[in-house]
């Protein structure tokens, strides 16, 4: 909404292991304007085809070998479109904010006043961070936790290190929206000061938690969606007697991985090869 007419006419281009990528090509679709999205080839495969079916052209690239951020410079070279990032850059910051916002205008009076934790996936940042600059503008003093798979755990060790830490380029995990190289530079700057905790939790942790959400709370999550709730599930992080928000994003599961998950007590990377 914030381009003007003759830079939507030049295109949008977007990185995404597939949430932010469905996200800009929705938008777009409803814009009129044409979108790019940059995904993993081993993202999963209903990502891959809502973001086509919502009119966007998806290339495609192998995260352990190729850079998507190159690739995403490179195509806006060659379009002069607009690069629209997954979490840095101040609107998409504002925007990813606005999960906090909902969430705070949701619960009940008595719950507000007892809100003691907020607690989010985090893969590059931004939903955090977002969610971070809402708490703090409304003036709750919330504590802040963000929640990694342990084999994407750049969040918890660069905030341990005070610099961006980067993954193993040969880490895997079911929680595929999650698997940044490294924090996103806008969203750490804003993380190393909000931040109370930072957690990484195992991938069979993410099943218990998805099968949690499933049976008890009827609701579908996906395994980056689910970590947050994961984490809290498995104790690394205490309530003491206090509410708290808990962030479930995302419902895209390959139907094959939640078969398995339906059917298996642990879940291993190997599920998803």
């Amino acid at each position: 909404m914030a381009l003007d007419a003759a830079t939507r006419a030049r295109g949008v281009i977007a990185y995404s292991t597939g949430n932010h990528g469905q996200a800009i090509a929705w938008a777009a679709r409803q814009l009129g304007i044409a979108a790019t999205i940059v995904m993993p080839s081993d993202a999963p495969r209903n990502k891959v085809t809502r973001a086509s079916a919502h009119g966007a052209r998806v290339v495609q690239y192998d995260r352990k070998h190729e850079s998507r951020e190159e690739i995403g410079m490179r195509l806006l070279i060659e379009t002069n479109g607009t690069l629209i990032p997954p979490g840095d850059h101040p609107d998409v910051l504002a925007a990813q904010g606005t999960v906090a916002l909902e969430a705070l205008e949701d619960l009940p009076t008595d719950a507000l006043r007892n809100l003691g934790s907020f607690a989010a996936p985090c893969g590059g940042g931004g939903l955090i961070a977002g969610c971070g600059l809402v708490l703090d503008a409304m003036s709750r003093p919330t504590k802040m936790i963000s929640a990694e798979p342990q084999a994407f755990d750049d969040t918890v060790r660069s905030l341990r290190s005070g610099k961006r830490e980067r993954n193993s380029p040969g880490a895997e995990s079911i929680c595929d929206a999650l698997q940044a190289v490294t924090p996103a530079e806008l969203p750490f700057a804003l993380n190393e000061h909000r931040i109370d905790q930072a957690v990484a939790v195992s991938d069979e942790q993410v099943g218990a938690a998805m099968r949690f959400a499933l049976e008890e709370l009827r609701v579908l999550v996906e395994p980056g969606g689910a970590v947050a709730l994961a984490s809290l599930l498995a104790g690394c992080f205490q309530l003491d007697g206090r509410d708290a928000i808990i962030v479930l994003s995302g419902g895209n599961v390959d139907l094959p991985l939640l078969r398995r998950l339906l059917e298996d007590n642990t879940l291993p990377v190997s599920l998803i090869k």
